[in-house]
């Protein structure tokens, strides 16, 4: 064979520095992504996503009253903010990683929202509207009146479990505890002005058909920019 030429040689030696130079510096990236140094996002969250097939009924209310509805898919937060997603992507691979050690002995569960489902927290003059977790539908009442919007007991004991469990194996973040006290799962719908969210609800919950769903999986996304949309990084399977 021939031997290559001097310009020849020259670019395949530029491109043996290039890789080299991209090795090291995944390398370093790794290195800085250590779980014992992390820092928290806003832009990353650890949560559980309803399969699509029953979300017609929770993006019919997000596309109009939700303010998040393009950013955030239907959601229950588990871990927010959590570690932040670096550009390569080895810190959430770690994550995953020690996340599927966490999780192999956790079972998975069942997640009702029926017509009782509707809660809501009060921020000043206004309302953010949301469903609480079920563990079945022995909760939903047909003649039930009272709206308990702020009824925030009973919670499923399902989801508690896991978010302890995860929040003792990242113990950094414990946002969702620690700023309101305690943990309540939940799934946001919109925001609404004192003056119009009972009439909604009341409205909506003559037609609301129950959604039932199982959690089998958890969910590492997170979002470029604070205006980007969230995406799946990785998921992680529970128990069978």
């Amino acid at each position: 064979m021939p031997l290559s030429s001097p310009g020849q040689r020259n670019i395949t030696k530029r491109l043996e520095i290039f890789v080299l130079k991209r090795g090291a510096m995944a390398d370093s990236s790794a290195a800085n992504c250590s779980l014992d140094t992390f820092k928290k996002s806003n832009k990353s969250a650890l949560v559980i996503i309803p399969p699509t097939e029953v979300w017609l009924q929770i993006q019919s209310i997000r596309s109009i009253h939700d303010r998040a509805y393009k950013r955030w898919m239907p959601h229950i937060n588990l871990l927010y903010p959590f570690l932040e997603d670096d550009q390569c992507g080895h810190c959430f691979s770690e994550a995953a990683t020690m996340l599927s050690s966490t999780l192999a002995e956790v079972q998975q569960f069942k997640v009702v929202f029926h017509r009782n489902s509707f809660r809501g927290f009060r921020h000043g003059k206004s309302w953010t509207l949301w469903l609480k977790p079920e563990v079945d539908e022995r909760s939903e009442s047909s003649d039930a009146t009272d709206l308990q919007l702020t009824d925030y007991s009973d919670v499923h004991k399902g989801i508690v479990e896991l978010h302890g469990r995860l929040e003792t194996a990242f113990l950094l973040c414990d946002d969702l505890r620690t700023i309101s006290g305690s943990f309540t799962p939940h799934l946001s719908l919109g925001q609404f002005r004192p003056n119009e969210i009972e009439t909604f609800v009341a409205e909506t919950r003559s037609k609301w058909e129950p959604i039932t769903f199982a959690v089998n999986e958890v969910h590492l996304i997170s979002r470029k920019s604070f205006e980007a949309p969230f995406k799946i990084r990785h998921s992680i399977k529970l128990h069978e």
